[in-house]
């Protein structure tokens, strides 16, 4: 006896709508950059809250006035500010000082003293996202795209 072939075409128009609207999420990615960017505008407001993760080395400073690192004005926290477009997020500031408290490296007159990197912006020196960040900045896209395929 010969076997019977079955076979299924499945033309459900709701799968296909879903298919579609997934596509047009991941041409314009305007809503997902927008909640990337506020992700890590929160994440380098929790590294100044924490003193960095992991924990900064304190200032000199900071143990003087028995306040926090990168805190005593408040200007280079404020000074941070989320950006995004349809294909980018991103936070950053214009203080002309910020890189240096990012990275580490020579301050003062001549370059008398060595401030060592406090990464309050949620990479390292090498582009490298806090794991935590990276975490969910992945929940959020596999959020933006279920979302997506209900529209």
């Amino acid at each position: 006896m010969k076997p019977t072939l079955l076979s299924v075409e499945i033309t459900d128009n709701d799968l296909k709508q879903a298919l579609k609207q997934l596509e047009n999420a991941a041409y314009d990615l305007t809503p997902l950059m927008r909640r990337w960017s506020e992700t890590l505008k929160t994440a380098t407001d929790l590294n100044f809250e924490e003193q960095g993760r992991p924990r900064w080395q304190p200032s000199v400073a900071a143990l003087a006035r028995q306040g926090m690192t990168l805190s005593r004005d408040g200007y280079l926290r404020r000074s941070v500010t989320p950006e995004y477009d349809a294909h980018q997020a991103r936070v950053g500031t214009h203080r002309v000082y910020a890189r240096l408290h990012q990275l580490g490296g020579k301050a003062g007159r001549g370059g008398s003293v060595t401030l060592p990197p406090r990464p309050y912006l949620p990479v390292s020196e090498a582009g490298q996202l806090q794991a935590e960040v990276k975490r969910q900045l992945l929940d959020e896209v596999i959020d933006y795209l279920q979302q997506a395929s209900l529209r």
